[in-house]
């Protein structure tokens, strides 16, 4: 047989030995989607049932550990792995295409009626896809670009469990078959009264041993715990550490690096090291402040209790000093003192033997309150009849302020209507509407006038009033 056919007939038993075998290299559309983690029933020696049992429930318990995990960085070693799965489904489309050329040529090889030029045209596109795999098959993996991170998939086993089990297949090869990333796995064996137990995570650049050693029935889930610390990090692809805080009381606000994270309980399995700041405030409690160095690996755990705070207060000062001071009917003590700040703006009354006694409010946001107390006058009805004269001439200027004022309202409507009746334009319009706008705008002054005079009577009254309650005390 010539070289050149014998090439061609070994090339095309490669192309078809894909499809020969049920090769289960498919194209995805995008190889990093998803960095994909199973966990296998771990291999034993069948007839014992604590050994059976055990053999699902130690990868189960590393899977529930791992259920937080949520993001894998992508190393350069899993950049290159990807590199190498795209050249092989590439490969795999074009022994696929050769395959269907091959079979088409096979047909039309035994047709009599079959046209040259077609058999020719398939001929030089088999020679062009022959030439193509060579060269890739040839060729390192091409890099591309692959995104920077990806999120984490568990994935379950058929019958709907979160095992897969691999059956005759090596666990490494079950991994292969199915595209997934990492496939937790391992082996058990009885050592007398103990679990002889190997645990390892098989991805695309080997293998890492989680845990290997003997345990009893009661170590398992430490085992299981300390195994899944170990595949941690290889399947976030980063360093990690975990921090656990409780705060007490249960509805404090609990913040990390500035950022409120959880009421009461906040849980972090796979942050990055470093610094965290923890910051706890509840209403009513003195807010607490950690600050904590996280290294590789470390999981540590914070319970924060909150001490009561004591109760807010502000100065209370008066002018001149000694004043009794009331909330409401409840006697407080005398100036200068410390009052509690209120939820609420309350009234705060100061009396001193001499002076006139003066209620202000008190709100929440007051940081110092000062407040300066006006001297009594030493004849109590002489003030009364001061402030009553005072009313009375305040009133008389409100009532003589309001008689220009109407005067010049009914000048302006008078001029109004004279522009209203007057032809337009004319010179008698243009006159009426000058005066118009002349006595509206005088009118509006005289309200103004009559508004700061009313002003006058009100305070005036607000004296009388006080001078009638200094004389009633």
């Amino acid at each position: 047989m010539p070289t050149e056919a014998l090439r061609r007939t070994v090339l095309g038993l490669l192309v078809l030995l894909p499809v020969l075998t049920g090769g289960r290299l498919e194209a995805q559309e995008n190889l990093a989607g998803t960095w994909t983690v199973a966990a296998a029933v771990l291999e034993h020696d069948g007839g014992d049932e604590a050994l059976a049992a055990a053999a699902r429930l130690i990868p189960r318990l590393i899977l529930d550990e791992l259920t937080a995990v949520r993001i894998h960085v992508y190393s350069d070693s899993d950049r290159a792995a990807l590199d190498r799965r795209a050249q092989e489904i590439r490969i795999a489309e074009i022994r696929a295409e050769l395959a269907e050329s091959h079979r088409r040529r096979g047909e039309l090889f035994f047709d009599p009626n079959a046209d040259p030029a077609v058999l020719a045209e398939l001929d030089a596109s088999i020679a062009e896809s022959t030439r193509v795999l060579e060269a890739e098959l040839a060729a390192e993996p091409a890099p591309r670009d692959w995104p920077a991170s990806a999120p984490v998939d568990i994935v379950a086993g058929e019958d709907g469990s979160r095992l897969v089990n691999p059956g005759a297949l090596s666990p490494d090869i079950l991994r292969r078959e199915r595209g997934w990333d990492m496939l937790v796995s391992g082996r058990l064996a009885r050592v007398g009264d103990y679990f002889g137990i190997r645990l390892e995570l098989l991805g695309a650049a080997g293998s890492v041993i989680l845990w290997e050693g003997a345990g009893d029935e009661t170590e398992i889930a430490r085992i299981a715990r300390e195994a899944s610390r170990a595949a941690r990090t290889p399947i976030l692809g980063r360093p990690w550490a975990a921090l656990t805080i409780t705060a007490e009381p249960s509805d404090a606000v609990i913040s990390v690096n500035g950022e409120a994270v959880g009421v009461g309980f906040w849980s972090d399995p796979d942050r990055e090291p470093g610094e965290a700041v923890v910051e706890v405030t509840a209403h009513g409690r003195a807010p607490r402040v950690e600050r904590i160095i996280l290294g590789p690996g470390d999981d540590r755990s914070l319970a924060i209790e909150l001490e009561r705070a004591e109760p807010a207060s502000v100065l209370v000062r008066s002018e001149p000093i000694g004043a009794a001071v009331r909330l409401g009917t409840l006697p407080l003590g005398r100036t200068p003192l410390l009052v509690e700040i209120p939820d609420r703006t309350v009234p705060l009354s100061f009396e001193l033997e001499g002076f006139r006694r003066r209620t202000v409010p008190l709100a929440p946001d007051t940081g110092r309150l000062t407040v300066p107390l006006e001297a009594a006058v030493a004849d109590p009805a002489a003030e009364l009849a001061r402030t009553r004269k005072e009313l009375h001439n305040a009133i008389a200027m409100f009532s003589a302020s309001l008689a220009p004022t109407i005067v010049l309202l009914g000048v302006n409507r008078n001029y109004f209507f004279k522009a209203s009746n007057a032809s337009f334009p004319s010179a008698e319009y243009d006159d009426a509407a000058r005066a118009y706008d002349i006595t509206y705008g005088l009118m509006w002054g005289g309200v103004a006038l009559n508004a700061g005079f009313l002003t006058l009577v009100l305070w005036r009254l607000h004296r009388y009033l006080d001078a009638a309650e200094g004389l009633s005390d």
